[in-house]
């Protein structure tokens, strides 16, 4: 399964993030128009994303 999200904000994230963890074959695209994605949320407390 392929799941498209769009946007990147921290709602865009956090669903690709959720996806991922409830089905970690999945492939996730996250379709942004910054350049830079707020990649900061998915932050735990040792700095590292999931």
């Amino acid at each position: 399964m392929h799941l498209v999200i769009i946007g990147g904000s921290d709602a865009g994230i956090s669903a690709a993030l959720r996806a991922r963890e409830i089905e970690p074959s999945m492939e996730v695209s996250l379709v942004v128009a910054d350049a830079f994605p707020n990649y900061s949320i998915c932050e735990d407390k040792k700095g590292k994303c999931w």
